[in-house]
C-alpha cells in the first residue's frame, strides 16, 4: 500500500472515531498530509495553532487519537499545562524538553504558547526565558532557554501543534465572543466564520509573525450550540426591528450591547429560534412600547432609534 492509500485510510479512520468533528479534521488532515508524505520544510519547524473553541482536553485527545493512528506516538512530545500545584512550571518543562531533546521529536504538542502570546504587548521587562522563546518563534530553526548553558534543540523539520485556549472553559464568553465578531464582520455561515475568525489578541502576534494566518485552524464541533446561537441572536435582532416598525411606525436599531445583555438572560434556555424570537420580543417588548413617546420628543424630522444597553437602557437618535 503507498503512502497516499494508508493516507486515506487513516483518514477515515479518525472520522469514524469523532463523527462531530469532520470539518476539522480536514483542515488538520491536510495540513499533516505534507508532514506524512515527507515533504514539508526541512529548513525549520512548521506549526499549526488551534483556536481552541472546543475544549483543550477533547483537543488533546483527537490529537493523541490522531498521532496513534499515523503510528506517530513514540515520536510525539506532549508539553501541557498540568493544573496541579505541585506540578513543573512551563519553564521548568520546557528547559528540560530542550536537555532531553538535542533534536525535536517528530511532533510536539503543546497549549504553553497561548499564555506567552498575551505576554507580548506587556509594557514591563521581559524576561531572559521570554526573549528565548520570542528568538525561536521567528527563527523556527532551534530552542534554547538555558541561556547558553546547555546546548540548543534542533527544531529543523519537527511539526509543533500548538492549543490556543482564547474562550477559555467559560460556555457562555464562547458565544459572547463569536456574537461580537458577527455583529462587525458579515459572516454567511458557520463555516465561513472558521475560516476568517481571528481572535482580536491574536491580530498583532500575526503582525509580529509569532504564527501565520495559514497555520491557524479553528478548533469545534462541525455544529457548535454556542455559535449556532451567536448567529440566531443575530437573525431575531432582525426580526425583532422589524416588529418593533410593525408596532410603533419608528425605526429601531438595536445594538450590540442591548442583544449581548439580552443573551444573559436567555443563555441557559437553550431555545428553538423561534422561541427565541418570541422571548426577545418579550424581553424587549417595554422598552418598544415607550418608542413613541421617546419619538415625541425629538422636533425634527423621524429618525431612527437606537436601544443601547450600558448600566440601564438608553436611547438614542441617529441622526445622518
Amino acid at each position: 500500500m503507498n503512502k497516499q492509500d494508508h493516507f486515506e485510510i487513516i483518514s477515515l479512520a479518525i472520522r469514524k472515531l469523532h463523527p462531530k468533528w469532520s470539518c476539522f479534521l480536514d483542515e488538520i488532515l491536510g495540513k499533516l498530509k505534507p508532514v506524512w508524505l515527507g515533504t514539508h520544510s526541512k529548513d525549520k519547524a512548521s506549526f499549526i495553532q488551534l483556536i481552541g473553541y472546543g475544549k483543550e482536553q477533547k483537543a488533546k485527545a483527537i490529537l493523541i487519537d490522531l498521532m496513534e493512528l499515523l503510528g506517530w506516538e513514540s515520536e510525539l512530545v506532549i508539553l501541557w499545562e498540568n493544573r496541579d500545584i505541585n506540578a513543573l512550571s512551563r519553564e521548568s518543562q520546557i528547559l528540560g524538553f530542550q536537555t532531553s531533546y538535542h533534536v525535536f521529536p517528530k511532533i510536539v504538542l503543546t497549549n504553553f504558547l497561548y499564555d506567552f502570546f498575551l505576554e507580548v504587548d506587556c509594557q514591563y521587562d521581559k524576561c531572559k526565558g521570554f526573549e528565548r522563546i520570542e528568538e525561536f518563534l521567528r527563527d523556527r530553526k532551534s530552542l534554547d532557554i538555558s541561556l547558553f548553558e546547555f546546548a540548543p534543540s534542533d527544531a529543523r523539520g519537527s511539526l509543533v501543534i500548538s492549543f490556543l485556549d482564547v474562550f477559555s472553559d467559560c460556555d457562555f464568553n464562547r458565544t459572547r465572543l463569536v456574537l461580537k465578531y458577527l455583529w462587525f464582520n458579515q459572516i454567511g455561515d458557520i463555516e465561513a466564520l472558521k475560516k476568517k475568525f481571528i481572535p482580536e489578541e491574536l491580530i498583532p502576534i500575526l503582525q509580529l509573525k509569532y504564527i501565520l494566518k495559514k497555520e491557524l485552524i479553528f478548533f469545534s464541533k462541525d455544529k457548535p450550540y454556542h455559535i449556532t446561537l451567536a448567529f440566531d441572536l443575530i437573525r431575531a435582532k432582525t426580526s425583532l426591528e422589524e416588529f418593533a416598525l410593525l408596532q410603533t411606525g419608528v425605526l429601531l436599531s438595536i445594538n450590540f450591547r442591548a442583544i449581548d445583555y439580552f443573551a444573559c438572560y436567555i443563555f441557559n434556555k437553550k431555545s428553538n429560534f423561534s422561541n427565541l424570537i418570541q422571548e426577545m420580543k418579550d424581553f424587549f417588548r417595554p422598552i418598544i412600547n415607550n418608542i413613541p413617546r421617546i419619538a415625541k420628543k425629538n422636533k425634527t424630522n423621524p429618525t431612527p432609534i437606537e436601544v443601547d444597553f450600558k448600566g440601564g437602557w438608553k436611547y438614542n437618535f441617529l441622526i445622518d
